[in-house]
């Protein structure tokens, strides 16, 4: 953690910028990661495996290897930095991460009853009340997400059902990302 800590801080002051997402890997030294990974194969390659999905898949608990679960955070307060970019209502970015995680979109059912992001989920008590109705969300240093708990860290623990609907997501999005990759060549691509 500590070498994970001075890699970001190091990144974050080199780049000269707050905003700097990477998926954290961890693998099992008992594992059998290489003989999925197979010798030359790139990360990219690797990720079109359906085996490969299924065990870097976060917050799922049988995994051989795993994504960090703060990629998820990662990825979620990038999302609202980009609608505090573009000057979205905190309450209107609420709807829309709302909709992306629990609506159904191309064959991938809503979950039922989903406990919904709320401002709690993201920021704590003293900035809610600094939000007016049609302030966007602060901006997020995403290096300092990467490496602290937020308030999103406490939502996923205390929704084990969120974090299986999310490894859910993040397996069905990359699997979608395949079989659209098988059918490039058609059509005259």
């Amino acid at each position: 953690m500590l070498l994970l800590l001075c890699f970001s801080l190091r990144l974050k002051n080199l780049l000269a910028h707050s905003s700097i997402v990477r998926p954290h890997y961890f693998f099992h030294r008992k594992s059998a990661w290489p003989k999925l990974w197979q010798s030359g194969r790139t990360p990219v390659e690797a990720l079109k495996i359906q085996k490969v999905i299924e065990v870097t898949s976060p917050f799922k608990k049988a995994s051989i290897s795993c994504l960090d679960p703060k990629w998820f955070e990662e990825v979620m307060y990038s999302v609202l930095n980009v609608l505090h970019l573009l000057k979205v209502p905190h309450h209107l970015s609420l709807d829309i991460l709302n909709d992306l995680m629990f609506s159904p979109s191309q064959g991938v059912e809503a979950i039922d009853n989903p406990t919904l992001f709320t401002r709690e989920s993201f920021v704590n008590a003293p900035c809610i009340q600094l939000l007016s109705n049609n302030s966007p969300f602060p901006w997020f240093d995403l290096a300092s997400v990467s490496i602290r708990d937020t308030p999103l860290t406490k939502f996923f623990l205390i929704h084990p059902r969120l974090q299986q609907h999310l490894s859910f997501i993040y397996r069905m999005s990359l699997l979608r990302k395949k079989q659209l990759s098988e059918y490039s060549d058609c059509c005259g691509r």
